[in-house]
């Protein structure tokens, strides 16, 4: 099982540009600029099979022939690294870590697509990885690997670090752009697509973090070498961040549709606590929903967890032992939903939140009726068809899974209710 997103991560001077060149940062990119149209690089990449790894799992090859130019008007590029999904923190370790990769990755994905600004937006929480990540920049622009003119090429990029509020909402890329603009983040009416009037009104090409940086890997090693890595459908390794009841939790690099969810954990994040078995998983990050120990067999591809009403997500798998409580659990997700809700756009996701919030905290405490129970359920049937953004049907499919998987639990938390 061959790694290169984390190889050689635990270098401690990897994060500082002469380490980096050593290890073959930016070769990539000046292989793409000596060698490559940006017609070639775009055709390479979408050979290649790969797919966003923010949640949506959309071809990124498609994505960028998607773009809209306009005449008179720039394209822009933009990663998206506010990594706002519970359960997820596999972003920043790159950006901590090996900042070279993720920057040769927005300029080859820049070049590609025949921009010449770029954004990197990182979370607003994350001040250590801004520096580091501005750093950085600064130097690969003092070697002219960036900026004006690079390697002599004619070729200008200007790539631009931006701090977003750290909301949750900015995961979605309307309202990543809004932040950007200096706007409230909150998602756009859609049509136009970011691809025909993102930023500024101006055609605009958003990817995350992990799919940059697996950008660079792809063009020194060609698209059959990653082609032939992981599964058919969804080619490529997975950074997997695996937290909450495990002995080894971490980020782990995977061959997507290699292992089976129960092998992940045993395998790569140890098992269970000792003493515990597992009662349940979230297998994708905190919007993915719940899975019970019974369905952990199934192969972990997006494909797969589709099809069982679950989603692969950001690949973000909390495990929650036997002692967990799956109705507090499933309160603490509700409430960070309605947390993270713009709060303006759409009266059903505001207010759906707060119901669910409310009568999830009322059975947790003790003093829940079956009348919350099925005001629970009524809410979620209000909320599945969405609204502007997919918040909405996101927050409410979450708790649904929780009821449809575990209902003894809430059961049995109204039958011993408090009188």
């Amino acid at each position: 099982m061959e790694s290169y997103l984390l190889k050689n991560i635990n270098l401690p001077d990897l994060k500082l540009l002469k380490t980096a060149l050593d290890f073959g940062a930016y070769n990539g990119f000046l292989k793409c600029l000596d060698s490559y149209s940006p017609k070639d690089v775009v055709e390479e990449i979408e050979a290649s099979g790969l797919r966003g790894r923010g949640g949506g799992w959309y071809s990124t090859g498609q994505k960028w022939n998607s773009l809209k130019r306009v005449k008179n008007k720039p394209a822009y590029f933009c990663c998206n690294c506010s990594e706002g999904e519970p359960g997820s923190f596999k972003d920043r370790l790159i950006i901590e870590k090996n900042p070279h990769l993720l920057l040769e990755g927005v300029a080859i994905a820049s070049y590609a697509l025949g921009v010449n600004t770029a954004y990197i937006c990182v979370r607003g929480e994350f001040a250590e990885a801004t520096e580091i990540l501005k750093k950085s920049l600064t130097d690969a622009k003092a070697k002219k690997l960036l900026g004006k003119n690079i390697h002599n090429t004619g070729y200008d990029l200007k790539i631009i670090i931006f701090r977003t509020g750290g909301n949750y909402i900015c995961g979605e890329e309307t309202a990543l752009l809004n932040s950007l603009e200096g706007w409230p983040a909150t998602p756009r009416e859609k049509p136009p697509y970011p691809a025909e009037a993102g930023l500024y009104g101006c055609p605009t090409i958003i990817n995350n973090v992990e799919t940059v940086s697996n950008i660079p890997h792809i063009i020194n090693n060609g698209a059959d070498w990653f082609s032939a890595i992981g599964c058919r459908e969804c080619p490529g390794n997975m950074l997997f961040s695996i937290s909450g009841h495990v002995k080894k939790p971490g980020v782990y690099e995977i061959p997507i549709g290699s292992f089976t969810l129960r092998e992940i954990i045993d395998q790569f994040a140890g098992g269970p606590n000792n003493g515990h078995s597992i009662k349940a998983v979230i297998p994708g990050g905190g919007s993915s929903g719940f899975l019970s120990q019974k369905e952990l067999d199934i192969t972990m591809n997006p494909d797969s967890l589709k099809k069982i009403g679950s989603s692969f997500g950001t690949g973000s798998i909390i495990v929650m032992g036997d002692q967990a409580d799956i109705v507090k659990m499933t309160r603490k997700l509700a409430k960070f939903f309605r947390d993270e809700s713009c709060k303006n756009e759409c009266e059903i996701c505001k207010k759906g939140s707060i119901e669910l919030t409310y009568h999830l905290l009322q059975i947790e405490k003790g003093e829940g009726k079956s009348e919350n129970l099925s005001k629970i359920h009524k809410t979620i049937e209000a909320m599945k068809d969405g609204g502007i953004c997919a918040m909405p049907q996101t927050a409410s499919s979450v708790i649904k899974s929780a009821l449809q998987r575990f209902p003894h639990e809430f059961n049995n938390k109204i039958a011993n209710k408090v009188s």
